[in-house]
């Protein structure tokens, strides 16, 4: 059985003014002024509730012991129901027999919900052309946050001025430098490109000498393999590296001939990042304020994806870079051609937890060790075992913090993800997909625990 109760309430010159009434009569004020009403209804049924409380009940007990300390009857079974949720059932929309109830009130906050979702997935539709830039603006008003703040300090809290340092920074920090090795690479995949459809670079031959230089237990065992066919071996890698190496040239030099757009792209996140530094910590506020979880899992959410944005950039990226370029120097300093696309590719398959630049350092290292070439052979293999590979263990946990890291695993399988379904931007929304992903269930899975 379900009794009904409803509140109603009014603003007089003296303030406010409550009534409270069992069943389901209507409620007027003094001088049969109506009133704002609140009906809400609730299980009595003993027996499955296991002793329901009385709210009129308690209410009316609470006011003449005169423990109400202030509360409107609304705040006080508010207070009640959230005090002792088993014993009771508040239900504003239940079906009551013979009637078909839906407040107005339900009514209207599911429609300013429909509302926001929808004005929310149009303003979502309206930047996807500039997601990329805007990413990036986050992304690095997160990692220059503490700068900008010490500069905010400084500058006395002059807010535009320190913000338009900060963005200063940005430029002179990371677009520069990006934009310079973009064109030099641009150039040496060209260049590469060229040699080797011109058999300048000549990939067969050098494929030819590390076969021959192969002893006979080891084309033994790719023979067992099915791996002794070297021609096709030959053909393949030469289509690779052909196709490779077109492929960053089109894409480097699509953004010469995309200048406009470019620049754009460029323009919008320079100036998005401007605001990020100058309101970032009111736009955060208001997010929390307006998200419809608790303040504690708010607060997870948030805190994940900073330190998820922070690992996987400064973490991945810094990393990657050093590997790369350590790579690259010594591929230069070893002779062989297009050292700065091979730290590029090294720097990027850094990315991968486990494999990463071994893939590109490895084959270089045992075709000089095949060839007879011990020397320069020993060298790379050194660089690459005791330099490359144990970068990633010294330096992330100084740059990015144990407590941070998602499993290899997830990192990897969410970065291959992630760059094939969105690009280089993936490298940074997988790995972030992912960790939300763990932190939600985990959020999930204590909460089902704890109830």
């Amino acid at each position: 059985m379900y009794r009904c109760i409803e509140l109603a309430e009014r603003h007089s010159r003296g303030g406010w003014r409550g009534s409270l009434r069992g069943g389901g009569g209507r409620l007027r004020g003094p001088n049969h002024q109506e009133a704002t009403v609140q009906r809400f209804y609730y299980d009595d049924h003993r027996q499955l509730q296991n002793d329901p409380i009385d709210f009129i009940a308690a209410y009316n007990f609470a006011r003449r012991l005169k423990t109400l300390k202030g509360l409107t009857p609304y705040e006080y079974i508010y207070k009640l129901w959230k005090s002792e949720p088993r014993r009771f059932r508040l239900d504003p929309i239940h079906q009551m027999p013979g009637k078909h109830l839906v407040p107005k009130a339900t009514i209207q906050a599911l429609s300013f919900l429909a509302v926001v979702i929808a004005v929310t997935a149009a303003f979502v539709w309206l930047l996807l052309p500039y997601y990329g830039a805007v990413l990036w603006a986050v992304i690095l008003a997160i990692l220059f946050n503490p700068l900008h703040r010490r500069l905010e300090t400084w500058l006395g809290g002059h807010r535009n001025l320190a913000a338009a340092v900060s963005v200063l920074a940005c430029i002179c920090i990371v677009v520069i430098p990006g934009a310079a090795i973009l064109a030099s690479l641009a150039q040496e995949a060209a260049s590469l490109y060229n040699r080797i459809n011109t058999r300048q670079f000549d990939l067969p031959t050098l494929l030819g000498q590390i076969q021959s230089a192969l002893p006979p237990f080891v084309e033994r065992a790719l023979s067992t393999l099915n791996l002794g066919d070297f021609v096709e071996i030959r053909a393949r890698l030469t289509s690779f590296f052909m196709q490779l190496s077109q492929d960053v040239a089109t894409r480097a030099f699509s953004i010469g001939q995309n200048t406009a757009q470019f620049f754009v792209s460029l323009g919008v996140m320079l100036y998005l990042l401007f605001f990020l530094f100058r309101d970032g910590r009111q736009l955060a506020g208001m997010m929390r304020n307006a998200s419809p979880l608790s303040g504690r899992y708010t607060d997870h959410i948030f805190g994940k994806f900073t330190s998820v944005v922070t690992a996987t950039v400064k973490g991945n990226v810094i990393i990657a870079a050093i590997q790369g370029g350590i790579g690259g120097i010594a591929f230069w300093m070893l002779g062989i051609e297009a050292a700065l696309l091979w730290g590029v590719l090294m720097a990027f398959l850094s990315l991968l937890p486990a494999i990463g630049a071994a893939l590109v350092w490895t084959p270089a290292a045992i075709y000089y060790l095949v060839t007879a070439n011990y020397l320069k052979g020993a060298i790379l293999l050194a660089v690459g075992v005791l330099v490359i590979s144990t970068i990633d263990n010294l330096l992330r946990p100084v740059l990015v913090g144990r407590g941070t890291r998602l499993p290899d695993y997830v990192v990897l399988i969410s970065t291959v993800g992630g760059l094939s379904l969105i690009g280089m931007n993936g490298f940074v929304i997988g790995p972030l997909i992912a960790a939300l992903f763990v932190a939600v269930w985990s959020l999930f899975t204590e909460e089902q625990l704890h109830s």
